[in-house]
């Protein structure tokens, strides 16, 4: 059972095809995972249908483009897929389709000590965001660290346990200004999560001083 979930906000964006692709892709594949926050986004679009049939009607210009909705979670990826690389198991729909749409294969690197990450291309991204996938070995903690702007972290699988509570696969943890945590991947299985986030992060303590130029947030 999913316990965290996306702010209200993320949600209320979502259902109004207002969020930015990374962050539909992300929030899409939670409700993938959790028939709370589905039931929550079908709630949204019915109540956005009242309304709409509210207003009078108008024309359109005949040069307004056509906008993409995006009301199911499949509805953010084309029809055609082009499976250039395989996806890992555990990477649940939709992000599985969305990874397979990658041009070129994208490749785990080691980021930080405990911690290899995968940069996800965004397709039409505006550069509202970063993406990417985050891998912690089984037992190993990532350094301590805090946020210059906001971050949406989804389990894909195993877990991580950190200063605001214990996430597993679906769980959503969210972190801001405020937020100066250690994330400790659990016993038994590597983490893997679907991070996505607007500014830089910067490592705190003795280490991540040391370190912080390979997150370039030096400052």
């Amino acid at each position: 059972m999913v316990a965290y979930h996306p702010p209200a906000e993320y949600l209320c964006d979502y259902a109004a095809g207002t969020a930015c692709e990374a962050v539909s892709v992300l929030i899409a594949t939670h409700l993938a995972l959790c028939p709370q926050c589905r039931r929550q986004v079908s709630a949204l679009d019915h109540l956005g249908g009242v309304m709409l049939e509210d207003l009078p009607p108008a024309s359109l210009s005949h040069h307004a483009p056509e906008l993409p909705t995006f009301k199911e979670p499949a509805d953010i990826l084309p029809p055609q897929l082009t499976a250039n690389w395989p996806v890992e198991p555990s990477i649940p729909e939709p992000l599985r389709s969305y990874l397979a749409m990658a041009a070129k294969p994208p490749v785990w690197r080691w980021r930080l000590p405990g911690l290899s990450e995968m940069a996800v291309a965004v397709m039409g991204e505006n550069r509202r965001s970063m993406a990417h996938l985050m891998r912690i070995p089984a037992g190993r903690a990532m350094p301590r660290h805090k946020h210059f702007g906001h971050e949406l972290t989804l389990v894909l699988s195993g877990g991580f346990s950190d200063e605001t509570g214990h996430y597993e696969r679906g769980d959503i943890g969210y972190a801001d200004f405020n937020t100066d945590h250690r994330p400790i991947a659990d016993r038994g299985a590597p983490c893997i999560c679907f991070v996505v986030m607007d500014a830089p992060l910067k490592l705190t303590g003795p280490l991540g001083r040391m370190i912080n130029w390979a997150f370039g947030t030096s400052r």
